[in-house]
């Protein structure tokens, strides 16, 4: 007998690269804000290094970054450094999507590695807890994509079947770790325009992706 998998209910965004992108180069940026222009490559992969250890981690991420604007000479600006962080431009055409998927009976939740800064930033001042059904963030499940654990932790909590849910993201690891639990899988970025997304979405919903 053949296996047809179950329609889907539900369907998972990332964020970065799918439905949103950086307003500014945060090299550019953080280059404004030190002294020494020509630091900024060198303080972004600090900036960056301590970041990443927040991704798991839902408090602290001011603390361990003063160190590193210390060492730039910039101790006083760490809201100015965050700030960058959260300029952001999300994708009208795909929350217009969202929004007409939500209206035509599916769950749409966002499944994206945040920190904990850059994470309330989207939820509240870009409205991601309007736009989304749930959302869903590393640093607050204290384990990031593509770590298995990251997929079952929200499986867990939509108590849905894994082939009832759909995952979305530009990064084929991300996708083939969701696949690898049991879930239809897309590797999408929006370079490739609304229109493709919106394709992607169709067939995995007709399960034909």
């Amino acid at each position: 007998m053949t296996y047809m998998p179950k329609n889907i209910k539900t369907i998972l965004f990332d964020a970065d690269g799918v439905l949103q992108h950086s307003a500014v180069s945060w090299s550019t940026a953080f280059g404004r804000l030190l002294p020494a222009a020509e630091e900024a490559e060198h303080f972004m992969t600090s900036f960056l290094e301590v970041e990443r250890a927040f991704l798991t981690r839902d408090a602290g991420l001011r603390s361990a970054l003063q160190p590193v604007l210390d060492r730039f000479g910039i101790p006083q600006a760490m809201d100015e450094v965050l700030a960058v962080t959260c300029r952001i431009n999300v994708v009208a055409d795909a929350i217009e999507m969202l929004q007409d998927l939500r209206r035509r009976g599916f769950q749409c939740c966002l499944a994206s590695n945040q920190s904990p800064v850059r994470a309330t930033f989207m939820s509240s001042q870009l409205e991601f807890a309007r736009h989304f059904d749930t959302q869903y963030y590393s640093c607050f499940l204290g384990v990031m994509k593509p770590d298995r654990t990251y997929f079952e932790l929200i499986l867990g909590k939509l108590a849905e079947p894994a082939d009832q849910v759909a995952f979305i993201d530009d990064k084929a690891e991300n996708v083939n770790a969701a696949i690898a639990c049991g879930m239809r899988g897309l590797q999408y970025h929006l370079d490739s325009g609304p229109e493709a997304l919106r394709a992607g979405v169709e067939n995995l919903i007709r399960n034909d992706g």
